[in-house]
């Protein structure tokens, strides 16, 4: 058991490192990329639970729109209630930069997570 989790750690410590700077390059022409179209700022960052409940903040490349960016705002005025044919969601995410479209599809926005597996806060699963 013990030597299952040094293993992995040690798999989880090299493969990132070589990731991270592998893409080292990458990251730079993200980054402005992501500060031309939709400005800053670049990284986004937020609270989720880890092992044994520990909370750890996650890094992404910042795919949403800034919130004084929004101008997806829409005033109804409706008189008797909402109609019963509206539909609320809208087919497109409105709050998803054009950008920000293509880095999840592609899961680029998830490059800076390998710091996390660096830090020993996540771990490599899975082909993505």
């Amino acid at each position: 058991m013990v030597y299952e989790r040094f293993g992995k750690r040690f798999f989880d410590v090299c493969i990132s490192l070589l990731l991270i700077l592998l893409l080292l390059p990458l990251y730079p022409v993200i980054a402005f990329i992501i500060l031309l179209f939709s400005g800053t700022p670049l990284i986004f960052t937020q609270t989720r639970t880890g092992q044994l409940n520990q909370p750890f903040q996650i890094i992404k490349f910042r795919t949403m729109k800034n919130s004084n960016q929004n101008t997806y705002k829409t005033k109804y005025s409706w008189k008797n209630g909402v109609p019963d044919d509206f539909i609320f969601k809208s087919p497109k995410n409105a709050e998803i930069s054009k950008m920000g479209r293509l880095l999840r599809k592609t899961s680029i926005d998830e490059l800076p997570q390998l710091i996390n597996v660096l830090r020993g806060e996540m771990s490599l699963i899975g082909p993505r």
